[in-house]
């Protein structure tokens, strides 16, 4: 036998026969040793890339709504660019710009939104991910939704 067997084998040789390692960044996944002799991962060999599951927080960002409130005529105007909606959740990988989430609100209502990026924070000790509402425009409904729901926390931007 060779050298070459008892080296690591690259990152593309191992992803195609684990899921984990597809999904993974080749920048977040090390080199493993295959087991000796051994040119290819036997069937059922234990997968050896498993990301853990990191808490990240959500900050999301809404569209400004208007209303109708009851006994006035005039539409009112709830804006929305000084507040975040925030929210603790555990990820694999970390998501990049550009990426759609799927979050829930409260038990019954789903939406999607859309990271627009996502940074360390020292204070937390956590990746805060900015981002946006999926869609163009939100329902009073909905908004109230995220208002009452009790795993979603409104902050005023400082």
């Amino acid at each position: 036998m060779t050298a070459a067997i008892d080296r690591p084998l690259a990152y593309e040789a191992q992803s195609s026969r684990c899921p984990a390692a597809l999904a993974a960044t080749p920048a977040a996944v090390r080199p493993v040793w295959w087991p000796r002799g051994a040119r290819q991962l036997p069937i059922g060999y234990p997968c050896v890339y498993q990301m853990a599951l990191q808490t990240v927080e959500i900050s999301l960002r809404v569209p400004s709504l208007r209303v109708r409130r009851e006994g006035k005529e005039d539409l009112e105007t709830i804006v929305n660019s000084d507040i975040r909606f925030c929210k603790r959740i555990e990820l694999e990988p970390i998501p990049k710009a550009g990426v759609v989430l799927q979050m829930t609100v409260g038990e019954a209502g789903s939406f999607e939104c859309q990271v627009v990026g996502s940074n360390w924070h020292d204070g937390k000790n956590m990746f805060v991910i900015a981002c946006t509402y999926g869609k163009r425009s939100i329902t009073h409904a909905d908004y109230q939704a995220l208002i009452d729901a009790s795993d979603w926390e409104l902050r005023p931007l400082l």
